[in-house]
């Protein structure tokens, strides 16, 4: 089940980043995706941890 959702998510990606691209051009689509691993890393760092308290 983990891996068929883990898939969906990559077509998924691909396939909104493709309609990205072509719909407001490349360099817009990298701008987003630079504004969105930035987020994660904010999130990585700043956000609660585990709940067991491991990583």
């Amino acid at each position: 089940m983990l891996s068929s959702v883990f898939n969906a998510a990559i077509a998924v990606g691909a396939l909104v980043g493709g309609l990205a691209a072509d719909g407001i051009g490349i360099t817009a689509t990298m701008w987003v995706g630079g504004a969105l691993a930035g987020a994660a890393m904010l999130n990585a760092a700043f956000g609660p941890a585990p709940a067991g308290g491991k990583v």
